[in-house]
């Protein structure tokens, strides 16, 4: 399969019933998921990037990877859209690091709130960025991201 950074492409047909890493909706969910956990275990936290880490750079055989986006591509891409990511470490590096910052805006939402913060203000703005954070590991341009939720869809 042709490498696709829209994550739109799903490759069923060589890994069947596997859900693909170039579904939104999936990777989507591995960050709630992973923002979950910390919530609940801040302790958790390094560990919790790490196993996403691996997910998302097509370590995990549960998911369908899309060739060399997720083994290449992906630290290639993160690097080109985000600053401070280290140059070393291939795509784990670039992809742990766009993860820990994630992971730092959510436990930053987590204090706003005990602090006194709207918390339905505070979860819509951490969903925005994940959903920022899904294109940006899917290869989608941000400015798409902002459209699509301009226009009211997710």
């Amino acid at each position: 399969m042709d490498e696709d950074r829209t994550g739109s492409s799903v490759d069923a047909g060589r890994h069947p019933g596997k859900q693909s890493l170039g579904d939104r909706k999936v990777v989507w969910k591995v960050l709630a998921d992973m923002l979950k956990v910390v919530a609940e275990d801040p302790g958790n936290s390094v560990t919790a990037v790490e196993v996403v880490t691996r997910i998302l750079t097509g370590q995990d055989p549960a998911l369908s990877p899309l060739g060399s986006w997720n083994q290449d591509g992906i630290g290639r891409w993160i690097r080109g859209h985000m600053n401070g990511v280290p140059e070393d470490g291939g795509a784990e590096s670039a992809v742990e690091y766009a993860l820990g910052h994630l992971v730092l805006h959510n436990l930053d939402a987590i204090k706003a709130i005990e602090r006194g913060a709207n918390p339905k203000e505070v979860g819509l703005r951490l969903r925005r960025l994940v959903n920022n954070w899904t294109s940006l590991l899917l290869g989608i341009p941000a400015h798409l991201t902002q459209e699509a939720e301009a226009a009211g869809s997710d």
